[in-house]
């Protein structure tokens, strides 16, 4: 019966430090993809021509430009006031 009793704690114990490993293990994995891999990526995604949806920053700034020049042009077409 004590033999019994010891094994399941035993596995009871082994079992958490197992399922602790493993929570350990995924964090230490999600570090590394976000410090290594995602810049990894971005560079890839630089280099291969897909610049502008690696870095959204200067698209949105293409897109204000352009939205800049046909406001511009509204405002030039307009008769000037005497």
């Amino acid at each position: 019966m004590l033999t019994i009793i010891m094994m399941i704690m035993f596995f009871a114990v082994f079992g958490k430090l197992i399922g602790f490993a493993f929570k350990v293990g995924w964090g230490m994995f999600k570090i590394a993809a976000y410090l290594i891999f995602l810049p990894a990526i971005v560079l890839m995604m630089i280099f291969g021509g897909l610049f502008y949806v690696a870095l959204p920053g200067p698209a949105l700034h293409r897109l204000r430009a352009v939205r800049g020049r046909v406001r511009r042009t509204d405002c030039s077409l307009r008769p000037s006031r005497p």
